[in-house]
């Protein structure tokens, strides 16, 4: 049986998703709901056998026209983040499975809005969150091994990850995201706290250095483009004390781009993670690789690791979730991914935004130093 599915937001996240349909089947796009004409949008649809009857245009505040529920089992939502409250409130008391993009709320307290209305009406099981570095094969591999790392190279003292966007026309269009109503750069980029959390079954602790800057002022010069956050780690595989900084950025040139995650144990050996950037791993065999080196920073192994890509995974994992079947993120995970999110928005009101050209260039380096993954 094919699920019929309705997307709100037809932006990149629609492409991806639109990958990983053709491969594993399923799920039958049938409606859209987006903000320009169809005409606009027309190829592009049609393609996927959406007609001008079968689209529809929310308002300014992301409304969604009541017609668009009408014969569809599940809501796909990636228009901005501002919105999917409202959307998911929406489509849930339409009785719809709902799936949304990157984040359920924009701050700790619509969150916490949002899961008690979740919790009091039992839409526990008809709420999936995609975060989609959970399904990229470095993160699955990460969590597969890492119980047998620690036990071979001790407890993890510290994790570094940087991810580093180059210039992107798209994202030229999309400086919504950096506002803080829609999250800002440090909810754009999530995604090394969901792995981190995720793969190493981590809670985490406080901020305790925090770096706004600015890398790419033809994006913004108000909103930072950059962030550099320490935030504590606890948990079975984490020594006392152990930390994470995470690097991210977008806009940055060519030399210093890099989706890169490094893990040191005690022992002093390194896991360094490589994720390849979406055009790599929808169009390519690349799913990237692992790389193990020694106290002397020698590489002593590396993997090139294989398997479906991220989109067709989310498929599946969706299609399951309408069949009763939910092993997605429950709401006490968001929370915990989340959690250094909700602190970064209270400590940014008194957080410096710094453009110095030399302490950009640091943080630029200090990212890719060491990461043979980098560029990739």
């Amino acid at each position: 049986m094919d699920y019929k599915l309705g997307v709100v937001g037809l932006g990149h996240w629609f492409s991806w998703l639109t990958a990983g349909l053709g491969v594993e089947g399923g799920l039958e796009l049938v409606k859209a709901v987006g903000t320009k004409p169809f005409d606009d949008k027309k190829e592009l649809l049609s393609s996927f056998g959406i007609e001008r009857e079968n689209y529809y245009i929310s308002d300014e505040n992301g409304k969604i026209p009541q017609q668009f529920f009408d014969g569809i089992d599940m809501v796909h939502i990636s228009d901005p983040n501002k919105f999917h409250a409202d959307q998911i409130i929406d489509s849930l008391r339409n009785g719809k499975h709902v799936v949304t993009e990157k984040t359920i709320a924009v701050d700790e307290s619509q969150f916490n809005e949002i899961k008690s209305f979740i919790e009091k009406n039992g839409y526990q099981e008809k709420i999936y969150l995609h975060l989609h570095y959970l399904h990229k094969q470095p993160t699955i591999e990460l969590a597969n091994t890492l119980p047998g790392l620690v036990r071979q190279n001790g407890k993890i003292k510290l994790i570094e990850a940087s991810f580093f966007e180059p210039v992107n026309g798209e994202d030229v269009k999309r400086t919504w995201i950096l506002d803080m109503q829609n999250g800002g750069i440090f909810m754009d980029w999530v995604h090394p706290y969901e792995v981190i959390a995720y793969a190493t079954k981590c809670s985490f602790g406080r901020i305790v250095a925090l770096k706004n800057l600015v890398t790419n002022s033809n994006y913004s010069t108000k909103d930072p483009t950059g962030v550099e956050a320490t935030v504590e780690l606890n948990g079975d595989s984490f020594e006392q004390g152990a930390t994470a900084t995470v690097r991210v950025a977008k806009g940055v040139p060519d030399s210093y781009v890099s989706k890169s995650l490094r893990i040191k144990f005690d022992s002093g050996r390194q896991m360094l993670m490589c994720f390849p950037g979406h055009e790599k791993e929808f169009n390519t065999s690349e799913r990237g690789k692992i790389i193990m080196t020694n106290a002397d920073g020698q590489i002593i192994g590396a993997k090139l690791l294989t398997g479906p890509n991220s989109s067709e995974i989310f498929v599946r994992e969706i299609i399951d979730f309408r069949n009763g079947k939910h092993d997605g993120l429950k709401l006490g995970d968001i929370e915990r991914i989340f959690k250094p999110q909700w602190e970064y928005q209270r400590l940014i009101k008194s957080t410096p935004l710094i453009d110095d050209d030399q302490v950009v260039r640091k943080f630029l380096e200090d990212g890719t130093s060491g990461m043979p993954c980098a560029k990739n």
